[in-house]
């Protein structure tokens, strides 16, 4: 959850993908959150 302005808390969505190393993971990741408008965060980037 995340407090916004004026103090209104509110959800924020996560979606997790797990995979095999070698798998694809990754791509099917960057596509999802393409498609969906969102930022995408790597462990690389964490």
């Amino acid at each position: 959850m995340s407090v916004g302005r004026g103090g209104t808390i509110s959800a924020v969505p996560v979606i997790t993908i797990g995979r095999q190393f070698g798998a694809g993971g990754a791509t099917v990741g960057h596509m999802l959150a393409e498609a969906l408008k969102a930022d995408f965060l790597d462990s690389n980037i964490i």
